[in-house]
C-alpha cells in the first residue's frame, strides 16, 4: 500500500540494507583491512538468504549497480589517492568489482573455507593490491 510497485518496495528494502552496511563501515573505521573484511563478510552471511535472493535475480541489475558504487564509495577511503602509478577511478572499480564477484560467490556457497578465512585472504589480497592510507 506505501509502495508504487514491488520494485519501489525492493528499493526500499535495498535502501534499509546498504543504510546498515554503512553503519558497519563505520564501526570498522579504525580496524585493519583485513579485521574489517571479516566483519563485512559476517554481515552477508547473516543476511545470505536475503541477498543470495538478489544475486540469483535476473530482475536486480540496480541492486549489483548500487552496490558496487556503495563498495567503491567505501574503497576510494581507503586507497592512497598520492599512488599517482595508477588511475583511482579504474583502481576502485576493478577492486569493487572484484569484492563483488567474491562477495557473490561467498553468499551463492560458491567457495570453500569459512566466512573467516574467505574474508581474511580477500582483506589480505586488498592489502597487497592497493597503497593503503
Amino acid at each position: 500500500m506505501h509502495y508504487v510497485d514491488k520494485y519501489d518496495l525492493l528499493d526500499e528494502i535495498v535502501n534499509e540494507q546498504l543504510e546498515e552496511l554503512e553503519e558497519i563501515c563505520e564501526q570498522k573505521k579504525e580496524k585493519g583491512f583485513v579485521e574489517g573484511t571479516v566483519i563485512w563478510f559476517q554481515y552477508f552471511e547473516k543476511h545470505k538468504v536475503f541477498f543470495s535472493a538478489l544475486f540469483t535475480s535476473r530482475s536486480t541489475v540496480s541492486f549489483r549497480e548500487r552496490l558496487l558504487d556503495f563498495m567503491m564509495n567505501q574503497l576510494s577511503y581507503k586507497i592512497d589517492k598520492s599512488d599517482s602509478e595508477n588511475d583511482d577511478e579504474i583502481l576502485l572499480k576493478f577492486l569493487g568489482m572484484a569484492v563483488l564477484g567474491i562477495m557473490e560467490s561467498f553468499v551463492l556457497d560458491q567457495l570453500n573455507g569459512t566466512t573467516e578465512q574467505v574474508a581474511t585472504q580477500v582483506g589480505g589480497l586488498l592489502t597487497r593490491t592497493i597503497s593503503i592510507k
